[in-house]
């Protein structure tokens, strides 16, 4: 690496720990520019360069190996008797004197009409 790069990049690791300190000190960009005697235009022509310095660098970067390897898939077991039981279960809605059950396995126009009875009450 020539001179020129070297003080490039040795600039560019200052100005990105500068902003780092920022980012951690939890202070508005004006606050930390007056509290390090820096204009606000300085920090942000800083923050830019060191964008770019790190878009470069990626971009220098050998990309990564696309993934080989298929997609696994873990089989999951489920208790026999989780697979033999009927689902059993009944919703009971009691309105004043009125009471409606719907027993799970109800069909769609059932429970509709159960829910259109119970509203007109």
């Amino acid at each position: 690496m020539r001179a020129s790069g070297l003080a490039k990049t040795l600039r560019v690791r200052t100005w990105s720990e500068q902003i780092q300190e920022r980012l951690e000190s939890g202070q508005t960009i004006k606050a930390f520019c007056e509290a390090n005697g820096i204009s606000t235009k300085t920090y942000y022509y800083r923050l830019n360069r060191v964008r770019e310095s790190y878009i470069e660098s990626a971009e220098r970067q050998p990309p990564l190996p696309a993934a080989e390897k298929k997609p696994e898939f873990a089989e999951f077991p489920v208790p026999a008797m989780a697979l033999e039981a009927e689902p059993t279960g009944t919703v009971t809605v009691t309105i004043g004197p009125y009471r409606a059950e719907v027993s799970n396995g109800a069909d769609f126009a059932t429970v509709e009409n159960v829910l259109r009875a119970l509203a007109a009450l």
